[in-house]
């Protein structure tokens, strides 16, 4: 028995011993690239059980087996099965670069992820490694000139100031021209908050996006055709910008820190008269109009110093602008669950004079989680944005045309100059009025997935997205000019509170079904919208004192102003089908319903979809054989409807407005448009067809596209005559707009050695737009300002034929006959503005641990001339090129004589509308330059850090135009920033 007894003992530990000895084996090895780099992130499998590589490459495999095989992938490598026989020696895995793996990688299609190979839709995606590159406070401005297509304007450099994006033309009549944007599954207000009323300058254009930190977002992707837009229905007309920004991944817990400082000033300046040629430009033009200088003209009366010089450029945009970014970010996990917290703080001022600046601060929080069957996935993400703008309301740029010899504009102690009340129009008075707009942002959002049975998941998507900005307006008795005896009642001050708040639920129901020879996937989902929108003006006028006009309560008299809320529903359903057949050919059919609370009862609800098909041609066996060196060859065409309600809530209601007159002493009313109730969207039939062509394993890769849009039930706001009693009524009309081109993307690994790597990628775009047809357009007002068969961007012009040798006058061509330059009959001939053709060429450089990224903008377009803003003669200064003037009797020249005569300024506005005032506005931009170096295994040990990176980076650091102004992008405006920064990236 007890022998027995003993041998059971000694089994069950046997068997026990036996169990923790497979249990505790360990497969451990390193992951590296060609050139010796670890690959962090790749994954690695055996059998059941999967790891990623840490920031060194390594990686650990709890396994009962002492041999096998493992399988390692990492994007843009080959994949590697390799046979370990010794589980106790570490394995050492080399993979190599593989350009064709790159077409594997999904991309964000809103609704549903794909295959960059397999999409049937136009979609560019930007990741962010570009991002990061560039030192921005808008992500839009990443964006510049690497996206086909997608035309992005900086209005001014000042930090905040509006972004203007159009992909692919204009479509619509009215201002209902910007893309969808959607972050993090939440559409996103694209149109300003800011107040027109008491923010005059770019400011009241600014783009909500740049709240949003550029260093969160992980990818923004860009769908253009229908294929891409159509299953968002009546907002896709225009485009769709998804942004998703950045969450944790798998592996050891990391700390990074990214901190970068820099200046900014202005690249480019124009050259204007001195002192000397300004004195001689005012009297000669007195001498000509045949008078003398008035009392009011100080310049040259003897009131103001005649020899002195101010470049009045170096007063107002002279400065030095200082930025600085830090960022901070906590991630890691297990393969069940990953998160990632990030926070950052930016802060840029401006080039103009003063202290005040433009501050973001920012906070991320994303957690993903999986069950260990990996049938239900949960991600949350929450950020949290401020913005703060404390810069002046008006963009003074326009103030270095001040008299060279005019005045300081400070007193020596500081203050505003007013030169005894003859200085009047001191440029630096916005800087002394103070402007605070304060923005804050929260956006959350849960998106859970759970898979039923194989091959079918349903999930929903709960996002809320708020954005609230407030905006201080002041008007303080020291920034005017005390010889005009003001008093208490023009101290005035003006509060501003807009809202904007977004509920988004999207639940859906997806099946995929892998076939022997293909691939089914149905997609079915419905999206529930609530938006609440609401603004108020408040002004205060009376204040005892300047140090009061931050408190409304301390104001005499109280107005509300304006006043504004409304509601915006939004109700849909939508399905897509998407069939594959022997990784060849593709087939994706999207549709979608929509509802929407903007439109007339009569038409609320509308039907869009879109069919696209793909065929990867060089997949057939008859290719192969005769076109080795082609890797990849793709033949993509779509059609399909899309709409545009982008037209603001009510429109389709009577609208009554308060006056200003009272009826037998009460207030009134007055209507501004009458009830539409068959009012409904814009609809956009997108047609495109692309071929994507890869060379030699893909190094080389060529995309050409056409496109065709036609847009067309344009919403207008149409005049009606007096004897309606209405003015206006909004309706549709059968308008149509054409935007069409070309577009071209080029990518290529030019040089890809173990040293030493070179990739080179460009895009072209050639768009093309005009008006195709507009019934009984002369009978609207748009008959001044349009021409059907022409684009949308052309100009009616006089036709100018030169400067009189007799009169040195500007001459036109009267073809009314009425003997006057301003009568717009006269208006016969038009010039075409906007761009002919753009792009970006981009290269990135490696050698061993340095890296060198260039990437360059170019545009030819046609735009405004700066010189006809001001006639030469008057109190302005002039660029110098009116130093070729008319002067005496025979003179043959392009530009007229000096005046300021009433009779002779009629001729140099009306240039404005002449040919003079249009020409050459193309340019090309270094737009970012980054030199970054890695550090080496030795200084990372001694620092105790997994990796390192210093670099510098450098922003719109030159200009190639022939523009007459500062800059074609911002015309008269602040040019955007030449930016150079230094920073590093350390993770511990």
């Amino acid at each position: 028995m007890k022998k027995t007894t003993l041998s059971l003992v000694m089994a069950v530990l046997c068997l026990i011993f036996t169990a923790n000895a497979q249990q505790n084996h360990y497969l451990r090895g390193k992951v590296i690239t060609a050139d010796q780099q670890p690959l962090p992130g790749a994954t690695v499998k055996h059998n059941n059980t999967t790891a990623l590589t840490n920031q060194q490459g390594l990686f650990e495999i709890n396994t009962t087996a002492l041999e096998g095989i493992i399988n390692v992938s990492y994007t843009g490598y080959k994949s590697k099965e390799t046979n370990f026989k010794n589980i106790s020696e570490p394995l050492i895995i080399t993979l190599e670069e593989d350009n064709s793996n790159l077409k594997e990688v999904e991309i964000n299609a809103g609704y549903y992820a794909v295959k960059e190979k397999e999409r049937t839709g136009n979609i560019t995606r930007i990741t962010a490694a570009t991002i990061e590159k560039q030192p921005v406070n808008n992500p839009l401005l990443a964006l510049q000139g690497r996206v086909a297509g997608m035309e992005i304007i900086q209005a001014s450099g000042i930090p905040g100031a509006g972004v203007k994006v159009q992909i692919r033309g204009q479509n619509s009549l009215s201002n209902g021209n910007d893309p969808l944007y959607i972050v993090n599954g939440v559409p996103f207000p694209s149109t300003s908050m800011s107040s027109a009323t008491i923010n005059v300058s770019v400011l009241s254009q600014a783009n909500p996006l740049s709240v949003i930190n550029p260093s969160d977002i992980e990818s923004i992707e860009i769908l253009k055709d229908a294929d891409a837009t159509a299953i968002y229905g009546s907002r896709g007309a225009n485009g769709v910008v998804l942004i998703t920004t950045k969450t944790g991944k798998a592996g050891d817990v990391k700390f990074n820190v990214n901190l970068y400082q820099g200046i900014g000033d202005i690249e480019r300046r124009i050259k204007l008269l001195n002192t000397e040629q300004y004195i001689e430009m005012r009297k000669e033009g007195f001498k000509n109009d045949g008078t003398t200088p008035s009392a009011s003209a100080y310049d040259i009366n003897g009131t103001w110093d005649q020899t002195r010089y101010t470049d009045w450029q170096d007063v107002i945009f002279g400065g030095t602008a200082n930025t600085t970014n830090a960022q901070l970010s906590l991630s890691g996990g297990s393969q069940q669950t990953t998160f990632l917290l990030s926070g950052n703080y930016y802060r840029e001022t401006s080039v103009f004079p003063g202290d005040k600046k433009y501050q973001k601060k920012s906070s991320l929080l994303s957690v993903n989680h999986q069950s260990l069957d990996q049938k239900l996935k949960i991600t949350v993400s929450a950020n949290y944005n401020i913005e703060n703008n404390a810069l002046p309301t008006s963009d003074i740029t326009a103030s270095i045309r001040l008299a060279p010899n005019a005045p300081a504009a400070l007193t020596a102690d500081g203050k505003l100059n007013w030169e005894n009340g003859t200085f009047r129009n001191n440029p630096l008075v916005p800087v002394f009025k103070k402007y605070d707009a304060d923005t804050y942002h929260l956006g959350a959002s849960t998106n859970i997935r759970y898979c039923i049975i194989k091959d079918l998941e349903i999930s929903a998507v709960v996002a809320y997205s708020k954005v609230q900005r407030t905006e201080l307006s002041t008007n303080p008795l020291s920034a005017s000019d005390p010889t005009q005896a003001l008093t208490a009642n023009n101290r005035t001050a003006n509060y501003y509170d807009s809202s904007n708040q977004t509920i988004n639920v999207e639940p859906q129901i997806s099946w995929t079904k892998n076939m022997a020879t293909g691939k089914l996937s149905i997609l079915l989902g419905t999206t529930i919208q609530n938006n609440e929108a609401s603004n108020q003006l408040i002004q205060g006028t009376g204040y005892v004192n300047d140090g009061l006009l931050d408190n409304i309560a301390a104001a005499a008299t109280i107005r509300t102003s304006s006043a504004f809320s409304s509601v915006y529903r939004y109700l849909s359903v939508y399905g897509r089908l998407n069939y594959s057949l022997k990784d060849k050919y593709f087939l994706n059919i999207t549709g979608r319903r929509d509802g929407s609370s903007r439109f007339g009862p009569a038409s609320r609800y509308g039907n869009f979809g879109a069919i696209g098909a793909a065929w990867i041609f060089s997949n057939e066996s008859f290719l192969k054989e005769k076109l080795p060196f082609l890797s990849f060859g793709k033949l993509r065409a779509s059609y399909g409807i899309t709409g545009n309600d982008q037209i603001g809530d009510y429109t389709y209601l009577d609208r009554w407005s308060p006056t200003s007159n009272p009826y037998q002493g009460a207030a009134a009313l007055t209507i501004g448009s009458i009830f539409n109730p068959n009012f409904e969207w814009e609809t956009n039939k997108k047609a495109e067809v692309s071929i994507q062509l890869g060379f030699f394993n893909d190094k080389l890769n060529l995309t050409s596209t056409y496109f065709r849009n036609r847009s067309s039930n344009q919403l207008i706001n149409y005049s009606l005559a007096p004897s309606v009693g209405f003015p206006s009524v909004a309706k549709n009309f059968p308008a149509t707009i054409q935007n069409s081109g070309l577009e071209f993307e080029l990518s290529s690994s030019l040089v890809q050695h173990k040293d030493f790597k070179w990739s080179l990628s460009a895009n072209l775009s050639i768009p093309g737009n005009k008006l195709v047809a507009f019934p009984e357009i002369e009978k609207t007002t748009y008959t001044n300002t349009y021409i059907v068969g022409q684009s949308l961007n052309i100009i009616k012009t006089l036709e100018s034929t030169g400067v009189d040798p007799n009169t040195g006058l500007y001459t036109f061509t009267d073809f009314d006959g009425s003997n006057s330059v301003n009568s717009p009959a006269d208006r016969q001939r038009f010039r075409t503005l906007g761009q002919r053709y753009s792009g970006g060429l981009h290269n990135l450089i490696s050698y061993n641990r340095l890296e060198l990224d260039i990437s360059f903008q170019f545009v030819n377009q046609i735009g405004r001339n700066a010189i006809t803003n001001n006639a030469p003669g008057t109190f302005n200064n002039q660029p110098d090129i009116v130093l070729r003037r008319w002067q005496t009797q025979g003179d043959i020249t392009d530009i007229q004589k000096y005046s300021a005569a009433t009779s002779t300024l009629t001729h140099s506005y009306a240039s404005a509308y002449g040919e003079l005032a249009i020409g050459n506005a193309s340019y090309i931009k270094l737009r970012n330059v980054t030199v970054s170096y890695k550090m080496p295994e030795k200084i990372l040990k001694s620092i105790g850090a997994k990796n390192a990176k210093i670099y510098l980076q450098g922003q719109n650091l030159f200009t190639i135009t022939n523009y007459l102004g500062l800059d074609p992008e911002s015309v008269n405006l602040l040019p955007p920033l030449r930016m150079l920064t230094a920073g590093f990236q350390l993770t511990f």
